[in-house]
């Protein structure tokens, strides 16, 4: 029941991470509730702790405006059936020196604490905004995959 996000440092001009989206083209995957791409809020929940949403998630084909600084995506999942999830996304930000927050969330399933979300935020080092362009997040889970493409303006 091994669960993970991992991030590829990037070869060349190509760059593999984290992302997601609201409404997926294709079919979800076994276990996948919902995908969503947007803006990232962190609130404190008394019961939780920190947690991470996406209060408006951007409509499919997602489409980030110009001069973002910052995506982030959540992939919300039921932990009794998404086994091995990973996510990445090809595509060029701009820069080698990414900064990233995670976006996950957890829950008491069965007396054990399993995740129920995954995610991340992702942000250049330098703080400038990511580079126009179009991308490609793949999500895989139990070694089945889909691909979602979005693009920044």
């Amino acid at each position: 029941m091994k669960k993970y996000l991992r991030v590829i440092p990037p070869v060349a001009a190509v760059m593999m991470l984290y992302s997601l989206v609201s409404a997926a083209e294709e079919p979800l995957l076994p276990g996948v509730k919902r995908v969503a791409l947007g803006q990232a809020v962190s609130t404190k929940d008394p019961s939780k702790g920190d947690v991470c949403t996406i209060p408006d998630p951007l409509p499919s084909p997602v489409e980030f405006k110009a001069g973002v600084t910052e995506i982030a995506f959540i992939i919300e999942v039921d932990p009794k059936t998404a086994r091995e999830v990973d996510a990445s996304i090809l595509g060029d930000l701009g820069s080698e020196e990414t900064r990233g927050v995670n976006c996950n969330a957890y829950s008491i399933c069965g007396g054990s604490v399993c995740q129920t979300q995954f995610g991340r935020s992702l942000s250049r080092q330098d703080g400038k905004p990511l580079k126009a362009g179009s991308y490609s997040l793949s999500i895989e889970v139990g070694g089945k995959s889909m691909s979602v493409p979005f693009t920044i303006k």
